[in-house]
């Protein structure tokens, strides 16, 4: 099975409670919590080649995101496994697990 992650901001209990209701008896996940994008210091990221800061498309608050996703294709890699990538607004197929068995089983061990 795939793992679940579902990046939400630590300050956001109220999102990740409803995540839980809506999903919690479809699948098992893990959080993640999410960079905030008021927390973070963007002349180090800027220094450290990973933003190029004014952007037209990316605010601090996609910045953040995308930095929280990078992490955790990071970990996907790092431990050769599948993961799956959620946000804590998301709802779940009721029949979510089989059909991401199926595609899994589709994609081959590459």
């Amino acid at each position: 099975m795939v793992t679940v992650y579902v990046i939400n901001l630590e300050r956001r209990i109220d999102r990740k409670k409803t995540f839980l209701e809506y999903n919690s008896d479809i699948v098992t996940t893990q959080f993640c919590t999410a960079l905030d994008g008021d927390k973070l210091d963007y002349s180090e990221l800027q220094t450290k080649g990973l933003i190029k800061l004014p952007h037209k498309f990316m605010n601090k608050y996609i910045v953040a995101n995308a930095l929280t996703q990078k992490f955790l294709w990071r970990k996907c890699i790092d431990e050769s496994k599948p993961i799956l990538i959620c946000e804590d607004d998301c709802v779940l197929r009721k029949d979510f697990s089989q059909q991401i068995e199926r595609v899994l089983e589709n994609c081959g061990n590459d």
